[in-house]
């Protein structure tokens, strides 16, 4: 299992961060990655089946340099709901630095974060207890936590609410002079 949480704080601040856990053939390493960069801050992120998450990145990758909407669109139509447990995320700036979240799972819920001036837009992905991960980080945001560090304590609960989940994590960030 993994997290991927993502984040828009007043539209100002962009944060993409994920577990590094991952498991093959009983073999459990705490250094896998999970966040790809697909353009200058722009980013793909994945929960779940590696093989499938790298799929859909290899197809993104081979498009040429399309607007993000079409991206966007094209990832849509191609991830179909499936039995493989597996959430993908794109966000990021767009070309017209507007920052975006947008997020599907193998069963075809998708996320569309509304970003604005005053709020604090996120996203969370896992194969299991998103409600719970989502709680936790949005009770530290209302109890005033800045949103990096409540990124990195809702990671750091995750991996003690399950264990195929690390506390090892990478984190991105996109702002002004960043």
């Amino acid at each position: 299992m993994s997290i991927i949480i993502s984040a828009v704080e007043f539209n100002k601040f962009f944060y993409i961060a994920s577990d590094k856990r991952a498991t093959k053939r009983s073999v459990v390493s705490d250094d896998y990655q999970k966040i790809y960069k697909i353009r200058p801050r722009v980013f793909y992120a994945m929960t779940g089946i590696a093989e499938a998450g790298l799929h859909f990145l290899e197809q993104i990758r081979k498009l040429e340099n399309p607007p993000l909407a079409d991206i966007i669109a094209a990832t849509d139509d191609a991830f179909t709901p499936s039995s493989a447990k597996l959430t993908i995320m794109i966000a990021g700036q767009n070309e017209s630095n507007e920052f975006f979240i947008w997020q599907k799972n193998n069963m075809g819920d998708k996320k569309i974060c509304d970003i604005s001036d005053n709020n604090i837009a996120f996203s969370i992905g896992a194969n299991n207890k998103i409600q719970q991960f989502a709680s936790h980080f949005e009770t530290l945001i209302l109890g005033g936590v800045r949103v990096e560090e409540a990124i990195i304590r809702t990671i750091a609960y995750a991996s003690r609410v399950d264990p195929s989940i690390s506390q090892n994590y990478d984190m991105f960030k996109v702002g002004p002079n960043i």
